[in-house]
């Protein structure tokens, strides 16, 4: 190894030290010391720009990167609950239209049930065990407490 280029790192160190070097300067020092181990009397140096030029990796725990995944999961949801619009309750569908109106679906229901005709006492007895078992079919049946219906003859 020459002399010279000795003499010039350790300008360029001194250089350094005073805080005059540019980023060139200091890529040819920590290139000197990473290329010669074997020269002494560069220790210290060899420390601060091994230090300082060696590449930096970050690793992120796993927990924490599931961690937030779950908190964007949670905030993406909770944002699309409140975005979207409630949904009403559907009471019928007729002719492929919702009906959600509970009136509406009653007046549509008492015109529909206008035109039929039945025996009354056999629809009751008949509807009477079902009422008494399930309380959704008592909720969905109640909105035709209001009907009438046409009773016939026993004789047809």
């Amino acid at each position: 190894m020459k002399m010279h280029k000795i003499e010039h790192i350790k300008s360029l160190i001194d250089k350094y030290y005073e805080g005059l070097t540019s980023k060139e300067e200091e890529r040819q020092i920590a290139n000197f010391l990473a290329q010669n181990p074997s020269i002494q009397g560069f220790e210290t140096e060899r420390a601060i720009f091994g230090y300082l030029h060696q590449k930096k990796t970050y690793s992120i725990n796993p927990y924490w990167k599931y961690s937030a995944v779950a908190s964007i999961a949670l905030l993406l949801s909770t944002f699309l609950i409140f975005q979207i619009p409630h949904q009403s309750k559907t009471y019928a569908w007729v002719n492929g239209r919702e009906i959600t109106d509970i009136e509406h679906a009653k007046r549509l229901a008492q015109e529909s049930l206008s035109n039929v005709t039945v025996n009354a006492d056999i629809m009751e007895t008949t509807l009477e065990a079902f009422k008494e078992n399930n309380p959704q079919i008592q909720e969905q049946l109640s909105v035709f407490s209001d009907v009438e219906l046409k009773k016939i003859d026993d004789e047809h």
